[in-house]
């Protein structure tokens, strides 16, 4: 009697691709063996999920034999390669790459509102306008500046100090004369705007 014994499989294609954060372009196909996936700058990690055709084939991920990773990404505004190779029964293999890009720190430091107690703005706000006048009668002895920033990701400080966007700053005391206030806006980046208040107290 002849046994013939059937040869080991070569199936090496995925079933499925997967990333936890953001989506795969071009969408998954068997047949594309190449990726990319935008992920917002806050985005630190992300998972990696592979399932191979053949229940015999093995995947490995970044060299881990898994189906699943946990991949760190590099810093904000770089790009993190992944690799997954499906090696089928017969160990033949299939590379599929995905490459995560990681979005660069935001800019923006740029205030959207911008008002004291102490009187009007002159000129009226703009975000592009950083110097701001403001004449006070003697009576007014302090003020509160409230700042509201354009990118929430973005910090404040008021007068030196810490403030949180669309809230009052605590009270500001007023000389007689000329009072500089800066306002401070510093971009995700690390990027500084500095928008300065002069109130004039009258004597």
């Amino acid at each position: 009697m002849l046994v013939n014994r059937a040869a080991l499989g070569g199936n090496n294609n995925l079933q499925s691709l997967t990333v936890s954060s953001g989506t795969l372009s071009p969408v998954f196909n068997t047949n594309t063996t190449s990726y990319t996936v935008d992920v917002a700058s806050g985005v630190g990690s992300v998972t990696v999920a592979a399932q191979a055709q053949d229940a015999g084939a093995s995947v490995s991920i970044n060299g881990s034999i898994t189906t699943s990773l946990l991949v760190t990404l590099g810093a904000a505004g770089t790009s993190t390669p992944v690799t997954v190779i499906v090696t089928a029964p017969n160990s033949t293999t299939k590379t599929y790459t995905v490459l995560v890009n990681r979005a660069a720190l935001g800019g923006n430091n740029n205030l959207s509102a911008l008002s004291i107690s102490a009187g009007a703005l002159v000129p009226a706000f703009a975000a592009s306008t950083t110097s701001y006048d403001v004449a006070a009668p003697n009576a007014t002895a302090s003020t509160t500046v409230t700042a509201t920033v354009a990118d929430s990701a973005a910090t404040l400080t008021i007068n030196g100090l810490p403030a949180t966007s669309g809230v009052a700053s605590a009270s500001i005391p007023l000389a007689i004369g000329a009072n500089a206030i800066p306002v401070v806006v510093t971009a995700q980046n690390g990027t500084p705007k500095t928008y300065t208040i002069t109130i004039t107290r009258a004597p």
